[in-house]
């Protein structure tokens, strides 16, 4: 199996399609349970997950991809809402492109993001003028996000390796089970190294974004 450890920086393919159909309701920041499940618990815009520490969640936001200070009527329109963390949200700020000329924001839903950005050796290059504008403008690239960056697929891989090995002294405790007479003993310990398999196994999804980490329900925008 492939390694997963850039998978939580990697930007989409395609084209996102949203498949949650959320009330409607009148305050913006009600949506964001709705929006961590959309978008997958990561910031559409540095692919950071929100799952490495219980309370990360915290740190992102209901961010309006159309400024809600100069669009208000689209405020609590889910379409305009997306799910970002606090840095990128703050560097964004209120800006929208005032003609056809000047640069945008790519996002995953009107955007094939991978035409615009990719994520290699760490850090984020742009395919396109708007790439590299959100590039500069969300410092995307600032060496202290690309060596976190470094340190966090570090951990990814670490827990691979140590998911790999107890795999492989599973399947050795296994045949064990058949020829030796101690077989009960021997299959508890199969059991414990299955119990940590599993719990390394829910660390690496945290780690990569791949499980919903609980939302703190005082954690709206």
């Amino acid at each position: 199996m492939a390694s997963r450890r850039d998978l939580p920086f990697r930007y989409p393919e395609n084209r996102h399609t949203r498949r949650q159909q959320p009330p409607h309701y009148t305050r913006y920041g009600s949506f964001k349970k709705h929006l961590r499940i959309e978008f997958e618990q990561k910031c559409i815009y540095c692919r950071r997950p929100d799952s490495v520490h219980p309370h990360d969640c915290k740190n992102f936001a209901v961010e309006h991809y159309r400024p809600k200070e100069r669009f208000p009527e689209l405020a609590c329109d889910y379409r305009n809402l997306f799910y970002v963390c606090s840095m990128c949200n703050s560097y964004k700020g209120t800006y929208w492109p005032q003609n056809p000329e000047e640069p945008f924001f790519p996002n995953p839903c009107d955007h094939v993001m991978t035409e615009h950005v990719r994520f290699i050796d760490f850090r984020v290059e742009a395919k396109s003028k708007h790439g590299g504008f959100m590039e500069e403008a969300l410092r995307l690239n600032e060496e202290t996000l690309v060596s976190w960056r470094k340190s966090h697929a570090r951990m990814i891989r670490a827990f691979e390796r140590e998911i790999a090995e107890l795999k492989k002294l599973k399947r050795k405790l296994r045949k064990r089970v058949t020829r030796d007479e101690h077989g009960q003993e021997v299959g508890r310990d199969i059991e414990t190294i299955e119990g940590q398999i599993a719990d390394r196994l829910a660390t690496l999804d945290q780690l990569c974004g791949t499980t919903l980490a609980p939302l703190d329900p005082n954690a709206g925008s």
